[in-house]
């Protein structure tokens, strides 16, 4: 994927009336595909106090 975000990113910047929001859809696209193809994380990791009455 890296070699085709490379070539996309340099086939957008050639066109100049398209450069900034072609490329920023880009890279939302690109790095979606990078969070759904490592899986869904916690990042969240604390720890929940139950309160004793």
């Amino acid at each position: 994927m890296k070699k085709d975000f490379r070539r996309m990113a340099k086939a957008i910047v050639n066109q100049a009336d398209l450069k900034n929001v072609a490329l920023a859809r880009l890279s939302v696209v690109h790095k979606s595909l990078k969070v759904a193809k490592s899986g869904a994380k916690k990042r969240n990791k604390q720890v929940v106090r139950k309160v004793k009455y």
